[in-house]
């Protein structure tokens, strides 16, 4: 776990949308899907997480919640490979684009195609600032991967599709398009264990009330 950042905040650059979202009692897409892009600002590093509207609403987003520009971001950091959650991505050429390990290897396996784009991501362990650390967190994909940080006000988990919506947090229920769905429940109880603030991938973040939170049978 990473150590108390009295110098760590974070913003919600875009709020994410599911297409079809059956908490609402929708069975077919009814909206385009975007990610919850989220800004980690640690002592004046400036992290951003999935950087998913498309680029010229990033841009404009970016500005009007943080009043940051594109060059006052040093890092950018994806949580897996769905191309939702990089629509933005380009923007950030010359920046450091991030991404665990183990999830370029499986983007890798999964998409022969964009070798190119993989091949400008580093792995992201040695380059985070301190305060802020990932967790692994499998399910929606197998090497989906989250970010931690401990605040003033508890600790934080940027989540991507670990947690879609808190609805889903609350059922401890992945997307249908999980590659493994115990492993995504056992991922949201894992993260309602260390965590008092999420950041789901499709909605805005919420206060962790583990009690409402769906157990597994016995």
């Amino acid at each position: 776990m990473s150590e108390i950042s009295e110098r760590l905040s974070f913003t919600i650059v875009n709020i994410g949308t599911l297409s079809m979202n059956k908490y609402w009692g929708e069975t077919e897409r009814k909206r385009a899907p975007s990610a919850t892009c989220t800004l980690l600002d640690v002592d004046g590093i400036h992290v951003l997480v999935d950087p998913s509207p498309y680029p010229e609403q990033l841009q404009q987003r970016l500005f009007a919640t943080t009043g940051l520009r594109l060059n006052n971001i040093d890092l950018v950091f994806v949580t897996h490979y769905h191309a939702d959650h990089r629509f933005g991505l380009e923007l950030f050429a010359g920046k450091p684009w991030l991404m665990s390990a183990a999830g370029i290897e499986e983007w890798r396996a999964a998409a022969p195609h964009e070798q190119s784009l993989i091949n400008a991501f580093s792995p992201a362990e040695k380059h985070l600032p301190a305060g802020v650390s990932m967790l692994a967190t499998p399910g929606h994909t197998r090497a989906h991967t989250s970010l931690q940080a401990c605040t003033r006000e508890g600790c934080l988990v940027v989540a991507g599709d670990a947690v879609m919506t808190r609805d889903f947090f609350a059922a401890a229920e992945g997307f249908h398009n999980s590659v493994d769905l115990v492993a995504a429940r056992d991922s949201i109880h894992h993260i309602a264990q260390v965590a008092t603030l999420i950041v789901p991938g499709h909605a805005n973040y919420f206060v962790n009330n583990s009690s409402a939170l769906s157990r597994p049978a016995s």
